[in-house]
């Protein structure tokens, strides 16, 4: 979150024409020193807001765990995957591919396009977008954790570098099973579902 702090009408006042360089100088120290007073102000009323956002945050993950532990693995990952789906849907949810492989698997497919399809998704795309996912996921926490930093305008740029970067392999990836997938249909398949714009959720 930008914070913006715009010169005030009684600064604009304050600065008449003809006033002196110098003591337009002053005003303007001046009002950037109360500018920067309310905005740390501001962050200290927010601090307990944002403690109590982490610690849910991590009481939220460290709960589905421990239940998760007790579950047959199946459930356990099911478990898991619906509640990053719930908490981190920008990230973890349903993308273009994942609705476009939905429709490909409506289609009435023979079994060895069943299988090559499953195989995709379950030996390639799965696993590898899992890594990207979680690697989205760090960057999130190390950006809610600095939130301070990012709320003054001094939150690490290699934070939004890395998510460029894993963001990019992640369409890549989504591009690579796609054009897989498209491979093992027919002609009139193809004309049963449209290749999907793999760029944008």
């Amino acid at each position: 979150m930008t914070t913006h702090v715009y010169i005030s009408a009684d600064v604009n006042n304050d600065i008449q024409r003809g006033t002196p360089s110098d003591e337009i100088i002053a005003i303007l120290l001046e009002f950037e020193r109360q500018s920067n007073a309310l905005l740390q102000e501001k962050l200290r009323e927010e601090e307990p807001l944002m403690a109590l956002h982490r610690r849910i945050r991590d009481l939220n993950r460290t709960t589905v765990d421990g239940i998760a532990a007790q579950l047959p693995p199946e459930r356990a990952e099911a478990l898991r995957r619906a509640y990053l789906v719930k908490a981190y849907p920008d990230i973890y949810g349903p993308t273009r591919l994942d609705r476009w492989l939905d429709e490909v698997l409506a289609l009435v497919l023979t079994a060895p396009q069943r299988d090559g399809i499953f195989d995709a998704i379950k030996g390639y795309y799965r696993p590898y977008r899992d890594q990207h996912d979680k690697a989205l996921q760090s960057l999130r926490d190390r950006e809610e954790d600095a939130w301070k930093d990012a709320r003054l305008n001094r939150l690490d740029p290699n934070i939004s570098i890395a998510r460029g970067e894993v963001t990019r392999r992640r369409n890549a990836l989504m591009r690579d099973v796609g054009h897989a997938v498209w491979a093992m249909l027919t002609e009139q398949q193809q004309t049963e579902v449209e290749f999907p714009d793999l760029d944008d959720r």
